[in-house]
């Protein structure tokens, strides 16, 4: 062999091996940074990058309508759980507030909504994205559950001109209210038996009326009041105990009809009557609300009072600072618990909520942002479902926020915010705990039904499964918003609480009954009708 070829064959090698080591290293040295700016692992594979970080402007909620501060405890700890940045907006004055912020252009990513009719303006308007049922489902796994298992036709209330717009809520463990007595006064008419029917309420409060039960020696005291100028809650128990619930629509054979116009409310109309006549309910009815009806039994006025359970019994924050005033003021009260009158047919039942709740709605600049909604439904539906994260975001920190109600109890009695997060809303808001934040929560609930269970007070559970568990007074279509309603419902609601106060006063005659029927058709009421005769065709008729 020439020394000639060798030269070239040497040559050739190293041409060769430099192409390699060029092409292994792109021209770097080995373990300098990739063109991406990512160095290889210590197993030479390359890692993900990393997730988005995405700031999200969140409107959500509290029953009391407290001002959630920015920057809360609650809030930073979420942004760093989920490695988001959460602007939070707290409105007091919820739909008109968010209403000027939309039409400011200021739209938020997440939305707590009431009602339909306050989320439908703004699907017209261009402020929602769509989220379907699939979207949902895949990144909030444990609200779908939630909704199929509870009632799935709630899912039709999201739906709105052909396309679904809002995650429907459910509702959570709902309980009928029931009857608190003054048990010292049957004790003291010779009433042995808490009343459970009409007949017995009627007896009873003749007793009351007539027997002088608090000892001053007037006759200034009544069996009960009511709400006259409340659509739905005007003496709703004495229309369930007929098999009915004015404002709420029902469905006979196919047919829809509105319980305000069915000859049940007649019947359960004139017994009100007649009880006014005797002087078991209160003249004052007509303007009373529930502040007014509790501030009465408070006064002593008033013999029995419909109420939730939870507010006369020591396990419930309500119960413990009622009974705590009681004790001041009369030490001497007792009290007993009762059911919602039975009607002649054996029906019970007053205004519930039924299986649908309210919404969680996504402003309009989130369609061009998919992952971004995803990830706002992935941190909801952890937020429900995950007992630690639920109990941290609704109550706080344990022993600092809350705590135990009975120590020795644990779970199972039932959890409390300790002072001053129990009354002072202002302070719940600071730290940014309660309902905010759990936009997803069942009403009533805070989580999951399978988690709250395990922190509830077990007595109050139960004494509510005895006494006020009866479930009816559900609206058949669970309450929709129809086309027009913003045009006749007002007007209808005005016509039939102002009839109703004068059929039990006797203003107007119980003969104008069918007048009164045609005057609520004709104001709006035969329009509506037709349009939740065509919903239930549409989404609920099997």
């Amino acid at each position: 062999m020439s020394k000639r070829f060798i030269a070239l064959l040497l040559v050739l090698i190293l041409a060769l091996s430099v192409l390699i080591a060029g092409c292994g290293t792109d021209g770097k040295e080995i373990g300098s940074e990739d063109t991406d700016g990512q160095k290889p692992s210590e197993e030479g594979t390359t890692p993900q990058p990393e997730e988005k970080k995405y700031t999200i402007k969140w409107v959500g909620t509290s029953a009391d309508r407290s001002p959630v501060e920015k920057d809360t405890p609650t809030e930073k700890y979420l942004e760093e759980k989920f490695n988001v940045d959460i602007e939070a907006y707290s409105l007091t004055d919820f739909n008109n507030q968010l209403a000027a912020m939309i039409a400011s252009g200021d739209i938020p990513d997440v939305m707590f909504s009431f009602e339909p009719q306050n989320w439908q303006p703004l699907v017209d308007q261009g402020a929602l994205a769509e989220v379907s049922e699939d979207v949902i489902r895949k990144n909030a796994p444990n609200a779908a559950k939630l909704i199929d298992e509870t009632d799935p036709r709630v899912w039709a209330i999201g739906k709105y001109k052909g396309k679904n717009w809002a995650v429907p809520k459910v509702v959570g463990t709902e309980f009928n209210t029931g009857a608190v007595w003054r048990k010292d006064w049957l004790d003291k008419l010779g009433i042995t038996k808490v009343p459970e029917t009409l007949d017995e309420y009627a007896q009873a409060f003749d007793k009351i009326v007539n027997g002088d039960p608090d000892g001053d020696g007037k006759k200034d005291t009544y069996g009960c009041t009511g709400q006259g100028g409340h659509p739905v809650r005007q003496f709703d128990a004495v229309f369930g105990a007929y098999g009915i619930m004015p404002g709420q629509w029902r469905v006979v054979n196919d047919k829809v009809i509105m319980s305000t116009i069915m000859p049940e409310a007649l019947q359960a109309l004139t017994l009100l009557h007649d009880w006014y006549q005797k002087g078991y309910i209160d003249p004052e009815f007509i303007t009373d609300n529930p502040q007014t009806a509790g501030q009465k039994f408070d006064a002593e006025r008033l013999g029995m009072g419909w109420t939730a359970l939870d507010n006369f019994h020591p396990d419930a924050p309500s119960g413990r600072a009622t009974l705590d005033a009681w004790s001041k003021r009369n030490p001497d009260a007792k009290f007993a618990f009762g059911p919602i009158p039975a009607g002649p047919n054996g029906d019970r039942g007053d205004w519930l909520w039924g299986p649908r709740g309210n919404f969680v709605v996504f402003g309009a600049p989130l369609a061009q942002e998919p992952d971004k909604m995803a990830k706002i439904l992935q941190m909801m539906d952890t937020i429900l479902s995950d007992e630690e994260l639920a109990i941290r975001v609704y109550w706080g920190e344990k022993g600092r926020t809350y705590d135990f109600i009975d120590a020795a109890k644990g779970p199972s009695g039932g959890l409390k915010y300790l002072p001053p997060y129990d009354t002072d809303p202002n302070a719940r808001a600071k730290e940014g705990i309660g309902y905010f934040f759990q936009n997803l929560y069942p009403v009533y609930d805070w989580a999951l039904p399978s988690i709250t269970a395990k922190y509830r007070s077990q007595d109050l559970y139960k004494l509510n499964m005895e006494l006020a568990n009866w479930q009816e007074g559900r609206d058949a279509l669970m309450r929709p918003y129809l086309p027009s309603a913003a045009q006749y419902q007002g007007n209808l609601d005005k016509l039939k609480t102002t009839a109703y106060s004068e059929f039990i006063t006797g203003q107007r005659s119980l003969s104008d009954w069918d007048k009164f029927v045609n005057e609520w058709l004709d104001q709006g009421g035969r329009k509506l009708t037709e349009e939740a005769q065509q919903f239930y065709e549409e989404n609920m008729k099997k």
